[in-house]
């Protein structure tokens, strides 16, 4: 603390001290310009009286005596506004001592002007190449300075004292009222530097500025310092290379015939190295190798840890994928599992509950261990009638107290939560179910579906080639357009593809080729045919639909693919396929052959579940509106699929009751 207090002090006696001089260099500006004025006016005076003289000798010549006389004044008046203003520097260089004074280089004459002056022209003479590797060398010798100025620099400007130190004197120099008035009370003075550093954050701040500002003037400074150094060493190699030039040419000029080329070039003086030069640079270099080694092996360091560590997310990115695939595959076994299980243990449970069916049991006096031939028989035959019922649809005739129960409990859930037409068909048993089939809707693309069936049905029968070609046209566009936006108008896209893409993507454009090819008429009558009574009823390309008519759509669909050909097994893999399939169950492994459309508040699928015994499903709702219409149609699937499998048992159980009685 005292040491600061005693710089603190030091500071403000040099500030008062740079204002004393500033004050005495005003002082003695003023008295030079007040000594100059009557000056001025001699002169006036004398030029008044000389004025008087040559008017009265106009015809006289001026005499040399006053010619002299008047040259003589101005060179005193010259010598006195030099010294005034040599005065002028000296103050001003007192007063700021950290401004440098450039020496400019004095203009020598060369030494080829010299010789054509003084002496002949010698001949040429081979100088030595010392002279240049010198240069070299004090070259060498001023950037290792030039460097090691460099670093003294930044290790002063980072250094946290130094930094305290300018803002001190920065402080300082703005209130220099202030400090010059505590100068003699060193608390005092701690104090007020400590109240103007809290109070006065503006002026912190712009001491900060000051001092980058200053950091970048001192590197400027030290910058031009060097150049100047440079400038200087390179004007003293000229010097000398100049004078050894000159002392050759005088040499030879003089001893032209007494000595031969030999003796000149023992006589030139060489000039003195510096022994310690290489030593220095070949500390230097040792130097920058280490600093460029431990550069580059931290860099390989640093290196080997990011690939490390790339590795392992690599790797646990890999083992996360492995366990989730294999957490799926066990949870769908044990599902299938646990479904089987419960399958055996309802239709064991039924047969213990009816006596029908002895299951045969090994006692300890083993007194039952077969059955006569008549029973037998009448087992197997009462096992094929239950197959063969099983294999027979039913219909909604044989449905249970509980099942009734169920199909009124999913009427009244469909219809508290969703705005829908829902219709169910069990394709093995014949099972139905219907909620509000009535109502009609805008088809959007689940027309779509006729296209293919049209299509692929007459190229079954051969009368049409599904390698026949359409011009595609730029009026056949309609946005969204995924998978014909590749091909431009003019390209002949053949049948096949166009299906693909109307059901896979459900592309509009490749929907309105097919209609131009077959004819609108001629598919509205083909629908018609099939039993639909609102196919392409609008004026557009997609009309309105019913749950019956969709029905309808669905169950020529599954005909279709039952015929097992090829064609129908292509056609069957582009319903798989189609995206938006909401009515699959993935969680099941059940997969689903489906057609969406999507328009505005519309929003319907339709398609065929293949479970064990595969159904027809239609879901035509208008909550396309809505942010999870897609999920509203998931959750009336899983209800029907629910209810798909009540209807089943209840199969089951019908065709128990009529074949063995109970």
């Amino acid at each position: 603390m005292e040491e600061e207090k005693e710089k603190k002090t030091k500071k403000a006696n040099s500030s008062s001290v740079k204002k004393t001089t500033t004050k005495k260099a005003t002082s003695k500006k003023k008295e030079i310009t007040e000594e100059e004025k009557p000056k001025k006016t001699t002169k006036k005076t004398t030029t008044s009286k000389t004025s008087t003289a040559k008017k009265t000798s106009a015809t006289k010549k001026d005499t040399p005596k006053t010619k002299t006389a008047e040259k003589e004044k101005k060179t005193t008046t010259r010598k006195k506004k030099e010294t005034v203003v040599a005065d002028t520097k000296e103050t001003k260089l007192e007063t700021t001592p950290k401004e440098e004074i450039k020496e400019e280089p004095i203009k020598e004459e060369t030494p080829k002007e010299k010789i054509k002056v003084d002496s002949p022209k010698p001949k040429a003479v081979e100088l030595p190449k010392l002279n240049e590797e010198a240069i070299k060398k004090s070259q060498e010798k001023d950037l290792i300075i030039t460097r090691e100025l460099n670093i003294n620099l930044e290790e002063y400007t980072y250094n946290h004292n130094g930094l305290v130190k300018k803002v001190q004197e920065m402080l300082t120099e703005e209130n220099e009222e202030n400090a010059a008035r505590e100068l003699d009370d060193p608390l005092k003075g701690e104090e007020l530097f400590m109240d103007i550093f809290e109070d006065n954050k503006n002026i912190y701040r712009r001491l900060r500025k000051k001092l980058k500002d200053s950091k970048k003037e001192n590197q400027n400074k030290n910058a031009e310092a060097i150049q100047e150094k440079k400038e200087r060493l390179a004007l003293k190699q000229q010097k000398k290379a100049e004078k050894i030039n000159r002392q050759l040419t005088e040499k030879a000029s003089k001893e032209e015939a007494k000595q031969s080329k030999e003796s000149l070039q023992t006589t030139v003086e060489e000039p003195q190295q510096d022994s310690q030069f290489p030593k220095r640079v070949d500390k230097y270099k040792d130097v920058v190798k280490r600093k460029q080694q431990i550069i580059e092996e931290e860099k390989e360091k640093r290196n080997q840890f990011f690939e490390k560590q790339e590795q392992k997310r690599s790797e646990d990115k890999i083992m996360r994928k492995n366990s989730r695939k294999s957490k799926k595959k066990k949870s769908i076994l044990l599902i299938f599992v646990l479904l089987i299980i419960l399958i055996l243990g309802i239709y064991f449970i039924s047969l213990l509950l009816n006596d029908k069916v002895n299951i045969p049991t090994i006692n300890d006096d083993k007194t039952h261990n077969m059955e006569t031939d008549s029973q037998a028989e009448k087992e197997k035959q009462l096992l094929a009638d239950y197959n063969d019922c099983l294999s027979k649809p039913l219909g909604n005739e044989t449905n249970s107290e509980e099942l009734d129960q169920q199909i009124s409990a999913l009427t009244k859930y469909i219809s508290d939560n969703y705005k829908a037409s829902v219709m169910y068909e069990n394709l093995d048993y014949g099972y139905t179910y219907e909620y509000n089939k009535e109502p009609s809707y805008y088809a959007a693309s689940t027309v779509k579906m006729v296209d293919a069936i049209y299509l692929y049905t007459k190229a079954a029968a051969g009368e049409i080639d599904l390698d026949d070609t359409v011009t595609y046209e730029s009026r056949h566009y309609v946005a969204p357009s995924k998978g014909l936006e590749k091909y431009q108008p003019g390209a002949n896209i053949s049948l096949r593809t166009l299906i693909k893409y109307d059901i896979e993507v459900s592309d509009n454009t490749a929907h309105r080729m097919i209609i131009d090819y077959i004819g609108k008429d001629k598919l509205r009558s083909y629908g018609r045919s099939l039993g639909s009574k609102t196919y392409l009823d609008g004026s557009d390309n997609f009309g309105n639909i019913t749950a019956p008519d969709a029905m309808i759509y669905v169950k020529t669909l599954y005909e279709f693919f039952n015929t097992n050909s090829d064609l129908s097994n292509e056609l069957k893999e582009h319903f798989f396929v189609a995206e938006q399939n909401d009515i699959e169950l993935p969680d099941l492994g059940i997969k689903a052959a489906h057609k969406y459309g999507e328009y505005g508040s519309v929003y319907h699928d339709i398609g065929i579940v293949y479970d064990t015994h595969p159904y027809a499903v239609v879901i035509l709702t208008k909550e396309g509106s809505s942010g999870n219409f897609e999920d509203k149609v998931k959750d009336i699937n899983k209800h029907i699929y629910e209810l798909h499998q009540a209807f089943n048992s209840n199969h089951e159980k019908a065709c128990h009751l009529k074949v063995y009685g109970s």
